[in-house]
């Protein structure tokens, strides 16, 4: 009776040392190739392209801001300087988008003025998708005579009505890297491959009376 049972104790002993090596060897196996595989996955999700150029369209009345020249010297940048009829900096994209640079004074003068209404409705209309940027804050104007209530109000109908963006900048340095940033995502980033559409807001063609009353009338102190 014991015979058959030691029989199976001694086939069984010798069975497991060789599924014990051909475990350890499919695991090194696994081991050697898993490196190659995940090198080979992640060149081919990753493909290397070649430098695009940056193309930017300056109208000639910035190159006093300085803003030109620190767009030259950055990466891939090619300016073009030349009088442009609407914006002050063309960034290109699908809508083209177009920057309308304004200094904190610039703001409150072209307010007072009846200027800034009009340049925004009018790049609104065109084929341009504009942004405002904003540099400085207007509230700390000091010869300012317009009450913060009214430019709080301007700023509020630009984004609120017009629909135009404001991008605010401290200083000429920084809105170099912002134009910088926002031409290079319209034009080597996922925004140049996946065209948006442009709807045209026409439902005002100028800002309307009590509008204008309320943003320039109460806060101008004549």
């Amino acid at each position: 009776m014991f015979r058959p049972m030691t029989l199976d104790v001694r086939e069984h002993l010798v069975k497991i040392p060789e599924r014990e090596k051909r475990f350890a060897c499919y695991h090194c196996l696994r081991k050697a190739q898993a490196p190659r595989i995940g090198r080979r996955r992640i060149g081919q999700s990753m493909p290397q392209y070649p430098p695009v150029p940056i193309h930017i369209r300056i109208d000639s009345q910035e190159q006093r801001s300085g803003i030109p020249d620190m767009l030259a010297t950055m990466p891939q940048v090619h300016i073009e300087v030349m009088p442009l009829h609407m914006g002050d900096y063309d960034i290109g994209g699908d809508p083209c988008r177009v920057f309308e640079r304004k200094t904190g004074s610039d703001f409150l003068s072209s307010l007072v003025q009846g200027r800034l209404f009009a340049q925004l409705t009018a790049l609104r209309k065109s084929r341009f998708a504009p942004i405002l940027l904003l540099e400085g804050d207007p509230l700390c104007v000091g010869h300012s005579q317009m009450r913060p209530e009214s430019i709080r109000g301007a700023l509020a109908y630009i984004t609120a009505i017009l629909r135009v963006p404001i991008l605010p900048s401290g200083e000429p340095a920084e809105s170099a890297h912002l134009i910088y940033a926002a031409a290079r995502q319209c034009q080597v980033g996922p925004a140049a491959h996946s065209p948006a559409a442009h709807t045209v807001c026409t439902r005002y063609a100028s800002p309307p009376s009590c509008v204008k009353v309320a943003v320039l009338g109460s806060g101008y102190d004549r």
